[in-house]
């Protein structure tokens, strides 16, 4: 994994969500199992930011919201984490300050099935007495 979480800070920057970049680094560095994928998740959600990594087969990319991060194979050893955009029928992949513009088909021959998904946290929480109304609504998470 690497130290470099620019990735990470361009998606949450497009989706909305404003953090101390300072803070964040701090945190993650401090966390016992830097550099990780669990030491991001773990820090993420000490800034109450919602995520959840996921396993998606290369067959269901498209059922993918439009923004997201793809940890993507770059050699026989080498697993990079990407942030990724869709564009109607390209994909925006970007590590560290580098952008590239691909096919659908060139982003499968990378693809490891692992995906990090952030939600922008904007919605109400229901309270406890209201939830019993909608039959249909789980549950609700909010982290604290």
């Amino acid at each position: 994994m690497t130290n470099n979480y620019n990735y990470l800070f361009q998606y949450l920057e497009k989706e909305g969500i404003t953090f101390d970049k300072s803070k964040f680094l701090y945190e993650i560095q401090s966390h016992p199992e830097y550099p990780t994928l669990i030491a991001v998740t773990d820090t993420l959600n000490l800034f109450n930011i919602v995520n959840g990594v996921i396993k998606v087969n290369e067959n269901d990319i498209d059922l993918l919201p439009n923004r997201f991060i793809s940890f993507q194979n770059q050699g026989q050893k080498e697993t990079l984490p990407c942030f990724i955009e869709k564009n109607m029928v390209f994909f925006s992949v970007t590590h560290d300050q580098e952008t590239q513009i691909i096919t659908k088909s060139r982003l499968r021959l990378g693809w490891t099935n692992t995906v990090l998904l952030i939600e922008k946290n904007d919605a109400p929480e229901f309270p406890m007495e209201k939830r019993r109304n909608f039959p249909f609504l789980l549950f609700t998470r909010k982290v604290r």
